[in-house]
């Protein structure tokens, strides 16, 4: 979760707070204490002191406190739940990589490999190879792999997805 998004929930939980007692005390015809303190000219120097020591006994500062230690407590877990379910997504669509990889090898790598005379893929071949693992991957990818594979993965990173999969195939990592 990027951290423009964990200020913007921050402030969220402020204002809505701020809201709902500054709303609550409005409707009970109450003026809040905070805003009864206020000097009508601007606040300067010594005149700040009595709003701030009132401040911290009034409702909206305990809603406000609690507001934010609510935030605090829930943010970690909130971000180690979003880490683990994309570290999910990613685990999935490897496996499809994974599977994707294999059928093409199946399919077109070895057929390519016992036409050529040297029995090995020029380069022109392994491009080849990684555009069909590509095709491939698009087919069999399913659910959440199918939606970071078509909205989120841009061509470059597909590509790495294929090489990363044909490395750990090579290596006869079966996890």
């Amino acid at each position: 979760m990027k951290m423009s998004i964990v200020y913007a929930l921050f402030v969220a939980c402020i204002m809505t707070s701020v809201l709902v007692v500054v709303a609550a005390l409005t409707l009970s015809g109450r003026q809040p204490d905070v805003i009864a303190a206020l000097p009508a000219p601007a606040m300067a120097g010594a005149a700040m002191t009595p709003i701030v020591g009132s401040f911290f006994g009034t409702p909206l500062f305990l809603h406000l406190l609690g507001a934010v230690a609510t935030f605090v407590w829930s943010l970690k877990p909130v971000i180690a739940w979003r880490r683990r379910v994309a570290q999910s997504d990613k685990d999935d669509l490897m496996t499809f990589a994974r599977e994707a990889v294999r059928q093409t090898y199946e399919t077109w790598v070895r057929a390519t490999k016992a036409k050529s005379a040297d029995g090995k893929l020029t380069s022109d071949d392994r491009r080849q190879a990684r555009q069909k693992a590509l095709a491939t991957l698009g087919r069999l990818a399913q659910g959440k792999a199918r939606e970071l594979l078509t909205e989120r993965i841009d061509a470059g990173t597909a590509d790495s997805l294929i090489e990363q999969a044909v490395r750990l195939e090579q290596a006869g990592d079966c996890s």
